[in-house]
This record gives structure tokens, C-alpha cells and sequence, in this order.
């Protein structure tokens, strides 16, 4: 009587996959023994309940006088995975089944609502969080110099066996609020605004000519160029406006503004006074015609009466009297004279 010799082959399955990370590992598995190639029984079920190991036993060692060889093979190897048998019957048969993880990216962009940095307070760089399943796992600083883009590439789709949510979130910006749509973060900056006032004066001793316009027009200008249209100062608004709303900066610079009247009234100068910070004062000076003084006629002054005279007496009378006798007697003579000479002739 000759004892047949027989021995045993074991297997075990062993998982290279994450530790099941992605969760499409089956709960077991069917393995075949072969004997010179050819099936030796019925499969049998590996699984967590027997640690995923079996061994056969009572196995004829030859046939016909030579050693059989034993050969393991999984019957249906797992979706998603590759099978790898290594060992021998002597040391045992290992089955490995390989699994890649599946592995995903975030992409996405930073968008910045600061109308083209106004204020100049934009940072050159942001820093970017990813979080999985709401845990920060990674950042990435952001910049212009690659188009404010961002991508978390190769990570893991899932965690013991669920799909992870990714999500993002941007550490603070100074001076910005951030909105997140997905992977799309926008950064708002609400820019600066300021306001300029302008108030007309007359110097015209309150329009004593009656030369001063109805209203004027005044220009507002930001950094030397025209802004908007022109306004209307009248006395309707007290000759007062306010330009409100004006942006503060440009280019990360503040704006100068400045005023001007679009025409000055004729017989009026313009002088502008004050600031943007203060408001302005358009004044407008006219100075009241001066009618020319008439030359002054000198009054007529009429020539002063004769006094009349008065007859006087005593003295007075007695010379009278003698030069009256003595023309008297100049008459006489005269005639005596004309008289004889007559006669003289006559004879």
C-alpha cells in the first residue's frame, strides 16, 4: 500500500484601490484552482467574511508520476480594475486587483467689478481655497500674468466611496466684497464718488444798468476734458448747482475738476475762486456806466439901474441959475452979432 502524497494551495485577494476610494470595489470575488491547466473543482467566493482568502486542500501532488502544477485565476475580474496573480502553489497565490482612482479638476476664473481698478486698489494677487466636501484641502495664488485663471487638477473624484463636492471660496480682499457662482468669483469694489458745487455772484450794483443775463451756463471739466453737458445757473436755482455722483478716481488717480463759464456775459469779466473740495464761485463784475457831467452855464446877471438925481438945493441952485444967465446972455450976443453984420452989408 502506497499513502498518495497531497498538499494544499491557498490565495488571497488583495485591493490596490485607495482603500475603496472611489467605492466600486464588489463584495467578493470568485476564484478557480487549476490543475495542469485545466479546473480543478468549483470556484470558490473570496470576500471581507473570510478575509478575502481560501486555501484548497487534500490535493493530489502528482499524476502519473509527475507533480501536478497549480494555477489560480479570478473568474470575472471587477469593472473598473486590473487583475494581477503572483506567487506559486508552494508559497501561496496572491490576486491583486489594481484600481486607478477616478480624478477630476476645478477650473475657474476671478472677475473683478471695479471699473477697471478706478480706485487703484486692486491686489496684484489673490489666493484661492478648494475645499472638499466643505474642508480646505488646497490654494493657488492668482494673478494677472495668468489671466486671473485657476485649476485644482488632478483630484480625487471620490472619498470612501461618495463623490466629493468641491466647492471654492477666495481669502479676504481688502476693500472688495466676493460673490461666488460655482467656480466663477467675482470681487466687487464699490468706487469712490465725490460731488463739485458751483455758485454764480453778480458784482453789478445789483444789476443797476439792467445788463445782467437771465442765466448763464457753466462746464464742469474732469482733468481738463469737458464732463457731461453743461448746466443752467439762474435765478430759479438760486444760481447754485451740484454735480453729484462724479467719479473720485480715474486710473487709480484722483480726478481734478474744475469750472468754467461757457460764454460771459457781455460787459461782465469771469473770475473763478475756490476749489472742488470747497466749491466754486464764478463771479462776474460789471461796472455801472457813468453818465458824462453837462458843462455848468454861469448865470446871467442883469447890469445894475442907474441912480436917478436928485435935484439939490442951496449951492446947487445958485450955479443953476448962473450958468442958465450966462446962456442967456451967449444968445444975445450972438444975435447982436449976426444982426449988425446984415446991416454992415446992407449999407
Amino acid at each position: 500500500t502506497h499513502k498518495v502524497e497531497k498538499t494544499s494551495v491557498s490565495v488571497e485577494k488583495k485591493w490596490s484601490d485607495a482603500s475603496n476610494q472611489d467605492g466600486v470595489r464588489p463584495s467578493s470575488v470568485s476564484v478557480q484552482l487549476y490543475a495542469n491547466g485545466k479546473v480543478s473543482g468549483d470556484p470558490v467566493t473570496l470576500d471581507a467574511a473570510n478575509s478575502w482568502k481560501h486555501t484548497w486542500s487534500d490535493l493530489d501532488r502528482n499524476a502519473a508520476g509527475k507533480a501536478i502544477v497549480y494555477t489560480v485565476k479570478e473568474v470575472s475580474i471587477p469593472e473598473g480594475y486590473t487583475s494581477e496573480t503572483s506567487g506559486d502553489a508552494a508559497s501561496g497565490f496572491t490576486i491583486t486587483n489594481k484600481h486607478t482612482p477616478g480624478v477630476t479638476a476645478v477650473c475657474g476664473v476671478k472677475a473683478w467689478d471695479d471699473n477697471d481698478d478706478q480706485d487703484g486698489v486692486r491686489p496684484k494677487s489673490i489666493t484661492v481655497d478648494l475645499l472638499a466636501d466643505g474642508e480646505k484641502i488646497q490654494s493657488k495664488t492668482v494673478t494677472a500674468a495668468n489671466g486671473w485663471k485657476y485649476s485644482f487638477e488632478g483630484i480625487p473624484q471620490f472619498k470612501d466611496g461618495k463623490k466629493i463636492t468641491y466647492t471654492v471660496s477666495e481669502q479676504p480682499v481688502e476693500g472688495y466684497k466676493t460673490t461666488i457662482d460655482g467656480t466663477a468669483i467675482t470681487n466687487t469694489h464699490k468706487t469712490e464718488k465725490t460731488s463739485v458745487s458751483v455758485e454764480k455772484k453778480w458784482k453789478d450794483q445789483d444789476n443797476k444798468d439792467g445788463s445782467r443775463p437771465s442765466s448763464v451756463s457753466v462746464q464742469l471739466y474732469a482733468d481738463g476734458k469737458a464732463s457731461g453737458d453743461p448746466v443752467t445757473l439762474d435765478a430759479a436755482n438760486s444760481w447754485k448747482h451740484t454735480w453729484g455722483g462724479l467719479d473720485k478716481n480715474a486710473s487709480g488717480k484722483a480726478i481734478t475738476y474744475t469750472v468754467k463759464e461757457t460764454s460771459v456775459p457781455h460787459g461782465y469779466t469771469s473770475t473763478i475762486s475756490g476749489d472742488m473740495a470747497s466749491g466754486f464761485t464764478v463771479t462776474n463784475t460789471h461796472t455801472p456806466v457813468v453818465p458824462p457831467t453837462p458843462p455848468v452855464t454861469p448865470p446871467t446877471v442883469p447890469p445894475a439901474p442907474k441912480k436917478p438925481h436928485l435935484a439939490r438945493t442951496g449951492t446947487g441952485l445958485w450955479a443953476i441959475t448962473i450958468a442958465g444967465t450966462a446962456l442967456l446972455a451967449a444968445g444975445i450976443i450972438l444975435a447982436l452979432r449976426r444982426k449988425g453984420g446984415k446991416e454992415a452989408y446992407a449999407g
